[in-house]
């Protein structure tokens, strides 16, 4: 179901998880955050999120508050491809 949108499970449970976390906290989520949220090896988080980043279907930023800390924001590239993979994968 993801091969159409060139996207591995991890990408597109990310992808969604960042997605759903966007909409319903109140700040954009950290790398932390969305690993804890899809239960993902932080350090593997960091590495697909940049992956992520390169295709142009989210940007990383750097938190205002802690140095250390990326703030994710999916662009609407990305928007438009989490939509149309959901809707693919809840389908089947």
């Amino acid at each position: 179901m993801l091969e159409p949108y060139d996207l591995t499970h991890v990408q597109f449970v990310l992808l969604t998880s960042l997605w759903w976390l966007g909409d319903h906290e109140d700040r954009p989520p950290t790398q932390a955050r969305l690993a804890q949220h899809a239960g993902t090896d932080p350090m593997m988080t960091s590495q697909v999120t940049r992956k992520l980043e390169t295709r142009g279907l989210l940007q990383r930023a750097l938190d205002p508050t802690d140095s250390r800390a990326r703030r994710l924001h999916l662009t609407a590239a990305g928007r438009a491809l989490v939509a149309g993979a959901l809707e693919h994968v809840e389908a089947a």
